[in-house]
Formats: structure tokens, C-alpha cells, sequence
């Protein structure tokens, strides 16, 4: 399916959703997922909340990763991540949280990351660590670990479509194309 959308809206994402189901309901075909999948696109993640309340949602691990990544270059850590030292071996481990059981996380980070900072002392260690736990571990945490970690799901990104989307991108001169140029290369 294809949903040509005006923007990124939490309403927009909410009435595409309902009309999927509303169009499952029609055909008789039934729209059962034990979870969705989703980039942090906050908008999407609340909109497939509300239209799908039981099921689990489930973010990309890629991007979680590369929300990390970019904290870690604006912060000034990009060097420190590329080298070989234990304080690339201590930022690396952050990235290993995502394949971890939800409830192990917070336990995870206190007595094995924490326990193994290389420098304590480290303003930007220290930045670093705060901006992963406020946002992606404490319980008031925006994207929190049931979200993103998991050791049961054999799909953890959305490489898949991210692939598609960029090859089909490749048809076009412009991000928003002619809406026939588009239908045409669709069809092909």
C-alpha cells in the first residue's frame, strides 16, 4: 500500500491509519499485527497508538542508533567514538542496549555502562550518558526501552523500506513530483 500524504502530522498519520483499517474492514481482510514498526517519527508512533491501542509499536533500532550517533557529533564525541580506546569501547557499548530485554535495560546502564565510564569526570561522557537516560531509559523517558529494545524481534529496522523508498526516489529530479510522473513510475 501507498499513501501519498500532505505532510507529517500526527492527524494526517491518525486518518491514513483509519482509512486502512476502514478499507481491511471492506475488502474483509484482516488487519491483525502483533506490532508495527516505525523510524522515531513521534507523529506516526502516537497516531498508530490511537488507531491500533492493542498493538506493540516498536521503533527502528538503525535510527535509534542514529539519534545516538548525531548526540555524539554535536557534543563533540565523534572523535572519541571513531578511535581505538576505552572511551570508544565504553560509547560503543550504548549501542548494544537495543538487543537487551526492555526491563534489563536501566539495570544494564546503571551497573554495567556507568560502572565502566573511563572518565567519570568527562563533562562530555557525562552529557552524553544523561541525554541517552532522560530520553530513552528513565521512566519519563520519550522514546523508552519498550520501544526500542527487545530480544524477541527478528526485524529490527525499517532498512527494508528505507531501501525501497531510495531506490524509488531515484526515478525523479524532485522530492514531490508530478503526481502522473509518479502514478507512471509506480505502475512500472
Amino acid at each position: 500500500m501507498f499513501a501519498l500524504l500532505r505532510n507529517k502530522k500526527e492527524a494526517i498519520y491518525t486518518r491514513a491509519l483509519q482509512m486502512l483499517r476502514h478499507m481491511c474492514r471492506e475488502q474483509n481482510v484482516s488487519l491483525h499485527s502483533e506490532f508495527f514498526h516505525f523510524d522515531l517519527e513521534d507523529a506516526m508512533l502516537s497516531s498508530c497508538g490511537h488507531v491500533f491501542p492493542d498493538a506493540k509499536i516498536k521503533a527502528c533500532n538503525f535510527h535509534v542508533g542514529q539519534a545516538w550517533h548525531r548526540k555524539l557529533q554535536q557534543i563533540g564525541l565523534a572523535a572519541g567514538f571513531q578511535s581505538n580506546s576505552e572511551t570508544s569501547t565504553w560509547l560503543k557499548s550504548f549501542f548494544g542496549l537495543p538487543a537487551l530485554d526492555p526491563h534489563e535495560v536501566e539495570d544494564c546502564f546503571a551497573f554495567v555502562v556507568m560502572n565502566n565510564c573511563p572518565d567519570s569526570k568527562s563533562d562530555l561522557l557525562c552529557k552524553f550518558a544523561d541525554y541517552v537516560f532522560s530520553n530513552c531509559i528513565s521512566d519519563s523517558a520519550r522514546y523508552p526501552p519498550t520501544l526500542w529494545a527487545s530480544q524477541d524481534i527478528a526485524i529490527r529496522t525499517t532498512n527494508a523500506s528505507e531501501s525501497f523508498h531510495n531506490q524509488f526516489s531515484k526515478n525523479f529530479s524532485s522530492s514531490h513530483p508530478n503526481i502522473y510522473l509518479f502514478l507512471e513510475k509506480l505502475d512500472d
